[in-house]
Parts: structure tokens; sequence; C-alpha cells
């Protein structure tokens, strides 16, 4: 497709319209909205995404990363695990929401500190789901 976040966006908003309602839409923009760090756009594609598929991987993981650009990290971490109950291997982006929730419960609130978390935050493997490659 594109390798520019807002048009890849603008492509998902016409499959939005276009096409018969799948998550994987609503899943990848959700991703490319946190590329492109508007983290609200992305809660409300992610939530769209988790009414069409409740019980995906694949969208927990990504909810679970959204929390973590929000330094959310114990909700984060909670994503994580519900993504690996439903078959998904989060155990990485678990290990660092772990990581960056000792830091952010140590205390250590400074604008320092969290620049370093939101930089860790980028860490976090996004799932973006290839259509041609899936059939779910």
């Amino acid at each position: 497709m594109t390798d520019v976040q807002e048009e890849k966006l603008a492509i998902y908003n016409v499959a939005f319209i276009h096409i018969d309602r799948d998550w994987r839409a609503f899943n990848n923009a959700g991703v490319s909205a946190i590329h492109i760090e508007d983290l609200s756009k992305a809660n409300c594609f992610l939530y769209h995404a988790t009414l069409l598929s409740s019980e995906n991987g694949h969208i927990q993981n990504n909810l679970g990363i959204l929390a973590c650009h929000q330094n959310h990290f114990e909700k984060a971490e909670e994503y994580f695990v519900a993504a690996s109950n439903l078959g998904y291997d989060a155990q990485y982006n678990l290990k660092l929401a772990n990581g960056l929730s000792q830091i952010a419960s140590a205390g250590k609130t400074s604008d320092q500190e969290k620049l370093k978390n939101s930089e860790k935050a980028e860490d976090v493997i996004v799932d973006i789901i290839d259509y041609k490659a899936s059939e779910q």
C-alpha cells in the first residue's frame, strides 16, 4: 500500500465504509493512529475492532501497545496477558510493559523519566494484519 501512516489511515477509512466491517481494518487503523501519535483515534479504532472480534489476541496486543503509549503500564500488562491467553505471543511486550511499570511505580516521574518511558514504549511490537495472509 504505502509507508505513510496518514495515507494508510485514509485507506482504512474507505475500508470502514466499503468493506463488511472487518475487524482487521479497524485494528490496522488503530496501529497507524498509534504510529502518528493520535492515541484517542487509536483507542476508538481498536474499540471498534473489539466490537467486531471480542476474543482476539491481535487486538488485545494492540490495546496493550496503546496503553504503553499512554503510560498505563499495568493496564498494558492486562491486555498482553489477555492476548497470550487467546493464543497470541505477547511475551516480549508483556516483559517490556512489566519493566516500564516497575520504573513508573518506583516514583520516578520526572519529565526526563517520562521521556525514557515513552521511548521504551516505542519498542513494543505492533501487530498489523496482512489481509492476504490472514483468513480470520
